[in-house]
């Protein structure tokens, strides 16, 4: 599998494939139920449209072809590009956009079934594209270290970017916040508005080491859970402390939310399990939870029950509805480290301080498979819903990728550092929190560690992400929350009053009517507030460049 892309309105997801093959999945079965065969190369991208009906697939035969996901076939090809189709995007309306090794980006007409732009500014292999559909632009990324951004569908140059010199690897566009970052190979992340400027938030808690985090997505709110037996509640992305949740007695060791509802589920060392009213901040339920502490918790995708591990290997299942216990299962030989679910809610995972990973069939309780490859306590989980991938941290410095339900080995990375904490970004991107304080991001589409983070005060105890999937939000034993924009970055150093001033004079020395000046409010906003920018060598520097303002 090179490429996977969820399909709305449904419970299919599609994969592009070495063998030229495009294939849907049914991710609640498992199962392919569709195979789609036309190109004679391996399918190098995907893309989906708005309303879930085509997909488009880019691909090393030079071809970018259309297919019908409800017929499951071929309705269009495009053929124009003389080398490898790196990328493809739907764009609004009926615009279809392509980029190539050949270094041009094309925009096709899906309805005439023609050429509508062959667009030649690049220079270098086009690395990535994405299409707004909202604002109808176009960003296109290139081995020739620039950005650039189009009008759709005329395919109008409106700015290039610059600031990578060894070239664009990756970038992203939030559409929530219409900030676009890009990652280069030299190690670097840029975040734009659309053109420029780069933001981070820090979140530094009174005491207490972060145990969990979780985001709510109704309110926009992330929960996180501390030694100092506290829940925060923080809006995000602004960063604002909402409320503090009291009423464990002991360190709260993890957190769950039972999906569709506001309803925060957090177990801790005192025994007890509390369901919470995120809007309200009220206890709904408090659970005596077992005769140890509970280490771990999770919900199913339906939110009917949730399971948690405690510190002497059993497992609890409990309905949601009235908080009473539906089942014990005991088969770790030590305590519960991680806990997930998968294979659309049929399947609980279990990591223990045993080493082991166990699959048990919901609700029957029955053990469905041991998986013993890792020689370490087993310190974290994470499945992808949309191709029930299951990622595996251990303190053996590994992650471990598996394909559910049988729990197939797949994939295997060594880190430098033993794991903590484990979210997957995007189907093909996972992170690493780390016991060094740093990130890692993981590529499973080639087997790479793509790029470190960020170093924190402590062991990366957990990592979540916004629902929107346009925020990284990691969380130390050191007591700190740290937020980036997506697709990542890493913490950077807070400007001082002083900084503040010497930049303000550089600005109020330039044109009243330059670029620089009138985005001045914005900027000023982001440093002098709670959010920050990065100082890489002592003293802010002001460089400007067409529209572009960069602190270095």
């Amino acid at each position: 599998m090179t490429c996977c892309i969820a399909i709305p309105g449904g419970t299919f997801f599609a994969s592009g494939n070495a063998d030229g093959r495009v294939r849907i999945w049914d991710h609640g079965a498992g199962t392919v139920i569709a195979e789609m065969k036309g190109h004679t190369g391996g399918v190098r991208s995907l893309s989906v449209s708005a309303d879930g009906r085509f997909l488009a697939s880019g691909s090393s035969d030079q071809t970018v072809r259309v297919w019908s996901v409800a017929e499951r076939k071929q309705v269009k090809t495009f053929r124009g590009h003389t080398d490898a189709v790196t990328c493809v995007d739907f764009g609004p309306d009926s615009s279809l956009v392509s980029g190539s090794a050949d270094s041009t980006v094309k925009i096709w007409d899906t309805r005439q079934n023609t050429l509508r732009r062959d667009l030649r500014a690049h220079h270098g292999t086009i690395t990535g594209l994405v299409c707004t559909q909202q604002g109808a632009l176009c960003v296109t990324g290139s081995a020739d270290t620039t950005a650039k951004i189009w009008t759709l569908p005329e395919g109008t140059l409106l700015r290039t970017l610059k600031g990578h010199p060894a070239g664009i690897r990756v970038f992203a566009v939030s559409s929530r916040s219409g900030i676009l970052a890009t990652a280069g190979w030299e190690g670097t992340i840029r975040l734009w508005i659309l053109s420029d400027g780069g933001l981070i938030r820090a979140l530094t808690l009174p005491d207490g080491s972060i145990q969990a985090v979780g985001m709510i997505p109704d309110g926009g709110l992330l929960a996180s859970a501390s030694s100092d037996r506290t829940i925060r509640l923080w809006k995000v992305p602004e960063g604002q402390l909402v409320r503090v949740l009291e009423g464990h007695r002991d360190a709260v060791t993890a957190l769950s939310l039972l999906p569709g509802s506001g309803t925060l589920i957090s177990g801790s060392r005192d025994r007890t399990i509390i369901l919470w009213n995120s809007a309200t901040g009220k206890i709904l339920q408090q659970i005596t939870a077992q005769d140890h502490s509970v280490t771990a918790l999770t919900a199913s995708p339906a939110g009917d029950v949730f399971a948690s591990g405690g510190w002497g290997g059993e497992l609890c299942l409990w309905r949601s509805a009235d908080g009473t216990l539906a089942a014990t299962w005991r088969g770790h030989e030590s305590p519960v480290t991680a806990l997930a679910c998968g294979a659309g809610g049929r399947i609980l995972i279990s990591g223990s301080q045993d080493r082991s990973i166990r699959l048990w069939n919901l609700p029957t309780g029955e053990l469905h498979q041991v998986l013993e490859s890792h020689t370490g306590v087993i310190t974290s989980l994470a499945v992808h819903p949309g191709c029930d991938t299951l990622a595996s941290g251990s303190a053996d410095r590994t992650v471990k990728i598996w394909q559910l339900p049988d729990g197939e080995p797949v994939q295997s990375f060594t880190l430098p550092e033993k794991v903590r904490s484990l979210i997957f970004i995007e189907p093909l991107v996972l992170a690493a929190g780390l016991y060094d304080g740093s990130t890692r991001i993981l590529s499973l589409s080639d087997g790479r560690i793509m790029s470190t983070v960020s170093v924190l005060t402590g062991a990366v105890t957990a990592l979540t992400a916004d629902p929107q999937g346009t925020i990284l939000i990691a969380g130390s034993s050191g007591g700190t929350l740290r937020l980036w924009e997506l697709p990542w970055t890493k913490p950077l150093a807070a400007t001082t009053p002083d900084d503040l001033s010497r930049v303000e004079k550089i600005i109020a020395g330039l044109p009243a009517g330059s670029p620089a000046r009138k985005k001045w409010g914005y900027i000023r906003s982001l440093l002098q507030g709670r959010f920050r920018y990065e100082i890489e060598a002592g003293d802010p520097v002001i460089t400007l460049e067409d529209y572009d303002i960069e602190i270095v």
